[in-house]
């Protein structure tokens, strides 16, 4: 059973390295794609949600995938691990350049992340509009007048 495996062995990151029969990388490595700072002696069940979230986060980094979804990813961290995750995500993809949909409620993060953001409606979900972010990475948390422009058109959206 997995979830009693240590930690020590990078059992729970590097498994997905394992099944598509791909060697493990050292814990170096791992530090360069994101650093945690985690007892890797740990068992899984033992380390906070916010530590859990971000061993998963850099299970789906270290295949390397050339398509990312990401549900929420850093929703239940807080605000320093939110702003290392985001850096190891901006790093990410100015190495591999991979395709990166990201689903998200918080503008900010929308902002200093996306090329280009979808604003949905609810229910029936539909596009109500396409923002283009021209600003280059990586970017600072504030954008001030884009994240104005996201958070009119989103007002806009659940008024009607």
């Amino acid at each position: 059973m997995l979830c009693f495996l240590l930690l020590r062995d990078l059992v729970n990151v590097l498994f997905p390295l394992r099944l598509s029969g791909q060697d493990p990388l050292p814990r170096e490595a791992l530090d360069e794609i994101l650093p945690l700072h985690i007892a890797w002696e740990s068992y899984p069940y033992t380390l906070s949600g916010g530590e859990q979230q971000m061993l998963a986060f850099l299970r789906a980094l270290v295949t390397g995938p050339k398509i990312l979804l990401l549900d929420e990813p850093f929703s239940a961290l807080d605000y320093e691990n939110v702003l290392r995750l985001r850096r190891a995500l901006v790093s990410y993809y100015e190495r591999l350049r991979p395709t990166i949909i990201m689903v998200t409620h918080n503008i900010e993060e929308a902002v200093t992340l996306a090329h280009e953001i979808l604003v949905l409606s609810g229910p029936p979900t539909r596009v109500l509009a396409r923002i283009e972010n021209p600003l280059p990475l990586p970017r600072t948390s504030r954008q001030g007048i884009l994240e104005d422009h996201v958070l009119r058109v989103f007002e806009q959206a659940i008024r009607s």
